[in-house]
């Protein structure tokens, strides 16, 4: 979840994610990862606030992760893809994502799961 998109400072901003769903998780081969993203849902544009809407999310890649540093935590998101733009129904889309920053992991509410995202930035919209 982010903070409610405040035009006056985001301008270039996505509308605001409500959930990321997670398959469950496989222990044989997730060990202290997250499941695979499934799906980002996204509010539904509102071009009078979000202005640059994102395209629709199809997968966000994650490294292997290395136990040594992870811990319980995700990989480092490595990209996040996104269907080509289609300007008949998108309007604005935004850049490339560049990367996804999660706060600490917090193992005695977090368990096997992410940081909380703290923000995800892109790149400047080039219409």
């Amino acid at each position: 979840q982010y903070r409610p998109v405040q035009p006056s400072i985001d301008q270039n901003s996505p509308g605001e994610p409500i959930i990321a769903q997670y398959r469950p998780l496989q222990p044989s081969i997730d060990r202290y990862s997250p499941g695979e993203p499934i799906i980002a849902q996204y509010r539904p544009v509102q071009p009078s606030i979000d202005r640059y809407s994102p395209g629709e999310p199809i997968i966000a890649q994650y490294r292997p992760v290395q136990p040594s540093i992870d811990r319980y935590s995700p990989g480092e998101p490595i990209i996040a893809q996104y269907r080509p733009v289609q300007p008949s129904i998108d309007r604005y889309s935004p850049g490339e994502p560049i990367i996804a920053q999660y706060r600490p992991v917090q193992p005695s509410i977090d368990r096997y799961s992410p940081g909380e995202p703290i923000i995800a930035q892109y790149r400047p919209v080039q219409p």
